[in-house]
């Protein structure tokens, strides 16, 4: 039976849509049919492409059918009770139909024409479907796109105007802790020349001890020096070596003293940091709507990664921060825009740790860095429960968010924006999970300086 059903459909092609002498050959743009006009003829495309377009009333046009070889082509109207075309058909490409009359004379003992023809029409009706369902979902995804660039053109504006205000604030803050620390420095130097220098290593260095490091001198200053416990540590804090430490008479009176002043110093560093990120924030948000692209310069990749985890220290106090940061030479990127990076990934994982929890684990933060031949590659890792996995693969979209209970991945378009830096530095960052949580893994191509 379905032999015969093929059979039937190949004979009707052959001996009505190849006949020679009805052919038709349409030139590039030129008309086959016009909406609203009569027509009495089924083509068959041979070869090339023809597209319909309907004309509202109010004028708008709309493209409603594309026909290539072996689909059909003015059913509606051959069908139709009045035979008026419904659209206006139009090569696009040179193409070449065959066709057959409404009225054509059928052999004596053949069925109709239209019993005929009416399983190709089926056939045909189905591929419109199909061909109009992929067209309204191919007119959604543009609307979307549309949507979202107009959506980050507004965001790029409103950047913009924040900018503005925020750098008149900023510029203040700047100008402020420089003054701060000249006027500091100046009257320590001048009153209190040996206690200068527990201000001088704080602001010079910031805090660089982590807790581990702090837990273990603690015990070690306070045997050695005599020190009470609480000021043993204060002073573990400072990171001050055994050397500078010797430089300083009795600590036991003025430990106080010096802690004091590596707090302010360390203080003021941090603000100094703070302000410079906060400086290239404002950049980055007037720049976000823009073409420019600051120009790379030579810069420390593993020195980047110390400042965020500086700028984020006041949230990571109850997280446990591992940095295996290897031996790294120095590429050609944006200090600033990395830092973006570092903070934006970071900041993403102590989100999750936060609201979700950490299953059987400590909160906890491990960063690497190493150099291969080619690239330098950074990971970042979160012992939280992972990125589900109808989240991972549209974790950098731009418009994407899964905010549940204040958990968000890309809030802000912050993820998006990190793959956006990563790409202009021409590097890659990939998303993943592990066994004990979420992975972050960026690389950035190497290109070693002479510097």
């Amino acid at each position: 039976m379905l032999t015969q059903h093929r059979t039937s459909l190949e004979t009707v092609i052959d001996r009505h849509f190849a006949e020679p002498s009805r052919t038709t050959r349409l030139l590039v743009s030129q008309v086959l049919m016009r909406q609203g006009e009569r027509n009495t003829r089924l083509y068959r495309v041979r070869s090339g492409l023809v597209v319909g377009e309907i004309v509202e009333p109010d004028g708008k046009r709309s493209l409603a059918m594309r026909a290539g070889p072996g689909d059909l082509v003015g059913v509606p109207s051959f069908f139709g009770v009045d035979g008026l075309a419904t659209q206006t058909v139009r090569a696009i490409e040179p193409t070449e139909l065959g066709y057959i009359e409404r009225h054509m004379p059928i052999a004596p003992g053949e069925p109709s024409l239209e019993r005929l023809l009416m399983p190709i029409v089926l056939q045909e009706l189905l591929r419109r479907q199909r061909a109009a369902l992929e067209m309204a979902e191919l007119e959604r995804q543009t609307r979307e796109r549309v949507d979202q660039l107009e959506r980050v053109s507004a965001l790029g504006q409103l950047a913009a105007g924040v900018a503005h205000e925020l750098n008149n604030a900023l510029t203040v803050l700047v100008r402020g802790t420089a003054w701060i620390a000249q006027t500091i420095q100046h009257r320590i130097d001048k009153n209190e020349v040996v206690l200068h220098r527990a201000f001088d290593a704080g602001i010079k260095l910031g805090r660089t001890a982590s807790a581990a490091e702090v837990r273990k001198r603690t015990p070690e200053l306070e045997k050695r020096l005599g020190l009470p416990g609480a000021l043993a540590r204060r002073i573990a804090q400072t990171g001050l070596s055994d050397g500078q430490l010797a430089s300083f008479d009795n600590l036991k009176h003025s430990g106080d003293a010096v802690c004091q002043l590596w707090e302010l110093g360390a203080t003021i560093h941090d603000m100094q940091v703070a302000a410079d990120q906060s400086e290239h924030v404002v950049r980055s948000m007037r720049d976000l709507g823009a073409s420019q692209v600051l120009a790379p310069e030579p810069t420390d990749v593993n020195q980047t990664l110390r400042t965020a985890v500086k700028i984020l220290r006041g949230q990571l106090e109850s997280v446990e921060v591992k940095a295996d940061l290897g031996e790294l030479p120095a590429i050609l990127a944006n200090r600033g825009k990395l830092v973006q990076v570092w903070t934006n990934i970071i900041q993403n994982g102590l989100e999750a740790m936060a609201v979700r929890g950490t299953p059987g684990r400590r909160p906890a933060i491990h960063i690497t860095s190493l150099a291969t031949p080619s690239h330098l590659v950074v990971t970042i890792d979160d012992t939280g429960p992972g990125i589900p996995d109808d989240v991972l693969p549209r974790i950098f979209e731009p418009s994407f968010t899964t905010k549940k209970q204040g958990l968000n991945f890309g809030l802000g378009l912050g993820l998006a924006i990190v793959q956006r830096l990563v790409g202009e530095q021409g590097g890659d960052v990939q998303a993943m999970n592990t066994a004990t949580g979420a992975r972050f893994v960026i690389r950035l191509p190497r290109e070693v300086l002479d510097v």
